[in-house]
């Protein structure tokens, strides 16, 4: 007993014709089996074809919203750094701080082997007019000792002594911890 997959129509032992057509609609089993499946596969391709594209607009939606997002920080980041860096107090700072640490190393047993950290460059002012007439490098250092040795991390600082010369600071070369506190807190640096 077969069914008929154009009209639906049973075969039943006394229908009459070939085994291979439907006795009510006519239509040939084989070539409407073809048909359907045909159908299928051509549904089915549409189908994966879409889930395909729709995939790709979504990745590339995204990637173009990280693309976009990047220019915009590069951009804001950009323009922000630059005004920065051509503002004069950073220029004259960085300067201010490039020859005061070169100050620090040149007093060192090991200039080379120095490292920095928590650098503040202080501006001293004198006067009522508030004019800088100065300034002092604060900040820790570690350098090697004659024996080659790191010594650990120190607070300093590189400011003008009386004669108005600059001069190297150390917490532990100065005599206490007050004498310390009071040179810091003179040349504008935190303690």
């Amino acid at each position: 007993m077969k069914n008929c997959l154009k009209c639906g129509h049973q075969r039943l032992p006394s229908d009459q014709g070939s085994e291979l057509e439907c006795p009510k609609c006519g239509a040939i089993y084989a070539k409407v089996e073809a048909a359907l499946a045909e159908k299928r596969r051509v549904e089915l391709n549409q189908a994966h074809t879409q889930k395909n594209t729709s995939a790709s607009k979504t990745k590339t939606t995204t990637s173009s919203k990280k693309k976009i997002f990047l220019i915009a920080f590069l951009l804001i980041a950009g323009s922000a750094l630059f005004a920065w860096s051509t503002n004069p107090d950073y220029i004259e700072n960085k300067l201010a701080e490039r020859r005061l640490l070169s100050v620090a190393k040149e007093n060192l047993l090991d200039p080379e082997s120095a490292n920095f950290r928590n650098l503040k460059v202080a501006k001293l002012k004198y006067g009522n007019d508030g004019t800088t007439k100065n300034y002092a490098l604060c900040g820790e250092m570690n350098a090697k000792n004659k024996f080659g040795a790191y010594t650990g991390f120190e607070k300093f600082a590189v400011g003008n002594n009386s004669a108005g010369k600059p001069e190297l600071y150390t917490q532990k070369s100065e005599k206490t911890d007050v004498e310390w506190l009071i040179y810091a807190g003179l040349v504008g640096c935190e303690t």
